[in-house]
């Protein structure tokens, strides 16, 4: 037996008539007829008895058309879920990513990931940048996302392992706390004798402590005390207490409280980057290649990996 015989069987028995039931399946009855008395020679017992006015279910045929209800039930739960998951509705994603990242970039493109897929469940995991890319090598992640000053760079250091893609160029700002937010555009030169707050050196990582002693060597500058504070989430609490300045990601404006200063660099400095990264040697999941069709839709993408073309259709 099939599906297309059960469904046959619970039309004639709602039906109560072969040529009701032929009607409602929109067939000719010949064919349906032949078909239930194949499933009878199968089981090898009756399952209607035919009468003048139409047909009634056997005991067994009307126990095979209540479990045939179910069966089709489940089928069809279990077709839908198959579409889901080959189509990316479906499924689960584990994302890696370094602090900052979850400010704009993150959240925006993961709104549109989830607009028609509320089925995937979505894990987002926070690491210094080093450890995004051991998460993402490991198969702990799907994806990472990291910030660089190059991320050609990235790429040289990690691409026969990963795909790299940069997603976003954005400027750096100040965040001053409450005593100097009447500082507009900031000459660094202000600062010199400000206590700075900066992210830990990641040996061989071109990540945001660069631009920090970039910022400081263009400004002929070298602040007398440093704290190092391992997430910039972290560094915008001290600042708002008072304890000193950041160099951050322009992005930093979206969580700011109210009692601190963002500004813009009056010096010019090269804008940071930020990057997906994705296991070179395996062919992305459904779910997987449509987060990257959705954090590679931003507005200034540097190119889109080989995995996820842009003319590729959006099932």
């Amino acid at each position: 037996m099939d599906l297309r015989q059960l469904r046959y069987l619970i039309a004639v028995v709602e039906e109560r008539s072969v040529s009701g039931a032929a009607a409602r399946l929109n067939m000719s009855q010949p064919p349906l007829s032949n078909a239930i008395a194949r499933m009878e020679r199968e089981l090898g017992v009756q399952l209607l008895e035919r009468h003048a006015r139409g047909v009634e279910p056997t005991e067994a045929g009307t126990y095979l058309a209540e479990n045939a209800r179910r069966l089709l039930a489940i089928s069809d739960e279990v077709f839908a879920s198959v579409v889901a998951v080959g189509t990316g509705r479906k499924g689960s994603l584990t994302l890696a990513a370094v602090s900052g990242t979850s400010w704009e970039l993150l959240p925006a493109a993961l709104k549109t990931f989830a607009q028609d897929r509320p089925d995937v469940d979505i894990e987002v995991l926070e690491f210094a940048p080093a450890e995004v890319v051991d998460q993402v090598k490991a198969q702990r992640a799907d994806a990472g996302l990291v910030h660089s000053t190059s991320t050609r760079y990235i790429e040289r250091l990690y691409g026969a392992d990963l795909e790299v893609a940069m997603v976003r160029r954005q400027p750096l700002a100040v965040v001053l706390p409450p005593h100097l937010a009447q500082i507009g555009g900031v000459d660094l030169t202000r600062l010199a004798d400000e206590r700075w707050l900066v992210s830990p050196d990641d040996a061989g990582w071109p990540e945001l402590p660069d631009l920090v002693h970039e910022a400081w060597h263009r400004a002929g500058i070298s602040p007398p005390h440093t704290y190092t504070i391992a997430t910039l989430d972290a560094a915008v609490q001290f600042v708002a207490a008072g304890f000193g300045v950041a160099l951050t990601p322009a992005d930093v404006s979206r969580i700011a409280r109210p009692d601190v200063a963002v500004r813009p660099l009056a010096q010019h400095l090269p804008p940071l980057e930020s990057a997906v990264i994705w296991r070179r040697h395996e062919r992305p999941s459904p779910v997987l290649a449509r987060f990257l069709r959705a954090v590679m839709s931003t507005p200034e993408p540097d190119r889109l990996g080989p995995s996820v073309r842009p003319d590729e259709p959006v099932a």
